[in-house]
C-alpha cells in the first residue's frame, strides 16, 4: 500500500477501515499526524484504497520480502487540510454521499 500525498486529504479513513490493523492512526505530541503502515500485516483486501475519497492508495502487486518479514512500518505523515463549515448539521454526511456515489447509510 502507497499513498499519494499530493492527493491524500488526511481523513484516514485507511485507518479506521483496515481489518488487520496494518494501517494504524497516529497523533504526535508536536502536533504531527497520520498513518504508519505495516506490509506484513496486510492482506491487500483493498479496504483502504476502496474506502479512500481521494483515491489516494495504490496497492502494490510485488514487495520485498524484507518488508514483509523485518517488521518494517512506513509512516505517512499527513496534512490538515482546512474544512469550510456551513450551517448545515449534515455537511459531513452529504460530503461523503457525493464523494461515494450515494452508497453511504445512517444508523
Amino acid at each position: 500500500m502507497v499513498i499519494d500525498g499530493t492527493k491524500c486529504v488526511s481523513c484516514r479513513m485507511c485507518a479506521t477501515f483496515c481489518p488487520t490493523g496494518a494501517i494504524a492512526k497516529f497523533d504526535d505530541a508536536d502536533g504531527t499526524l497520520g498513518v504508519t503502515h505495516t506490509p506484513g500485516d496486510c492482506v491487500k483486501c483493498g479496504s483502504c484504497r476502496d474506502v479512500c475519497p481521494s483515491d489516494a492508495i495504490t496497492l502494490l502487486d510485488a514487495v520485498p520480502a524484507s518488508w514483509l518479514t523485518g517488521g518494517n512500518r512506513h509512516r505517512y505523515v499527513m496534512t490538515l487540510r482546512p474544512v469550510s463549515l456551513t450551517d448545515n448539521p449534515h455537511q459531513i454526511l452529504d460530503t461523503f454521499r457525493l464523494d461515494f456515489n450515494g452508497d453511504i447509510f445512517e444508523r
